[in-house]
């Protein structure tokens, strides 16, 4: 009767990878250097194992769990497609598998039951060995707990900023301003006579969509711009329903419009 190969016994040489790479932030994938760092690493690695990379998979992506993962969601469908383009998935660290424990398990399953090689880096895992399964696996959960542990500690400190009146939770409220190194909300004195203007011809009977059609602006906004946005109170929200936080903010701003 056949015997499985081990890793050593299959050989390298020859290999056709798929490359994952991948950031948690669109921050960092469209100003930092971690896509890059990454791409150039895989090469090297699959270079030194006289491998090639076929397929490239990734971006930016939600770094926790409960996001949609494409691209990795891609790799796995394309892993199960015949005939099979790649042999083998790399990656630069075991924490850029994933950050999600259940898509880690899932995938290395996968990987396992059809025959897919793992590698970190120049570094193969027998996903047939209990303790390398293990190891990748325990990358996965501690990338996991650490990406909600960086969430929550984000949210707490944008709400502790928001409690010190600094704009943090989206677009700053319609025709205010706000200087990032005095820490000084101020008004934009054009915005504020567009709708000055507005209020004042919306009262004397003239209609929302031919205001907004005169002046350019989308009706619906400026409707809720004369209604809600033009008092000195501005609301922050903070929530996030996989670590139960749910917080408002009210935020003392410049007033538009006279009370």
């Amino acid at each position: 009767m056949a015997t499985r190969e081990t890793v050593g016994e299959r050989g390298i040489q020859g290999l056709r990878f798929a490359a994952l790479v991948r950031v948690s932030t669109e921050r960092q994938s469209t100003q930092g250097e971690s896509l890059r760092t990454q791409r150039a690493q895989i090469q090297g690695s699959v270079k030194r194992l006289g491998g090639t990379v076929v397929e490239w998979y990734g971006g930016q992506e939600h770094a926790t769990p409960g996001h949609e993962k494409k691209e990795v969601n891609r790799l796995l469908a394309d892993a199960e497609k015949e005939p099979r383009h790649w042999d083998a998935v790399i990656v630069s660290d075991a924490d850029r598998w994933s950050r999600d424990n259940g898509s880690s398990q899932n995938g290395l399953d996968l990987f396992k039951e059809i025959g897919i090689r793992f590698f970190t880096g120049p570094k193969e895992w027998d996903l047939f060995k209990p303790a390398d399964k293990m190891f990748v696996s325990l990358s996965a959960l501690l990338g996991e707990y650490h990406a909600a542990e960086q969430k929550r500690r984000s949210i707490e400190n944008r709400i502790e900023r928001a409690k010190r009146g600094r704009p943090v939770a989206g677009k700053l409220p319609y025709g205010r301003t706000f200087d990032k190194v005095t820490e000084k909300w101020g008004i934009d004195k054009e915005k504020q006579r567009l709708i000055q203007s507005a209020a004042e011809r919306y009262l004397a009977g003239e209609s929302v969509p031919d205001l907004a059609e005169e002046y350019g602006v989308n009706a619906s906004t400026l409707h809720k711009n004369l209604t809600q946005r033009c008092g000195d109170t501005w609301i922050q929200q903070f929530h996030s329903e996989d670590l139960n936080i749910h917080d408002v903010v009210p935020t003392t701003v410049p007033r538009l419009l006279p009370k």
